[in-house]
């Protein structure tokens, strides 16, 4: 499925997508496509355990995900509004 009809499907079921993948940015801020919610993973993928344990410090950092563009590294999470 083409990222443009991934990030639409996410926007249309109101859920935040997590992808690896960077093409997502420029989909949501050069393109403007709609978005519920967006978190970029800019870290390697150690191991499924890895990720799981990146994701759960981000779950309970208190962040609202919602209409935010997250980028999370390692040792940085980056949150921008979409509006």
């Amino acid at each position: 499925m083409p990222d443009v009809d991934v990030l639409r499907l996410s926007a249309e079921r109101n859920v935040v997508l997590i992808t690896f993948d960077k093409d997502f940015g420029t989909l949501v801020f050069k393109r403007q496509e709609e978005s519920f919610g967006v978190i970029l993973l800019r870290f390697p993928p150690k191991s499924p355990e890895f990720v799981f344990d990146m994701l759960k410090i981000l779950f309970n950092s208190g962040i609202d995900f919602e209409r935010k563009f997250i980028v999370m590294r390692e040792n940085k999470v980056r949150v921008i509004s979409l509006f």
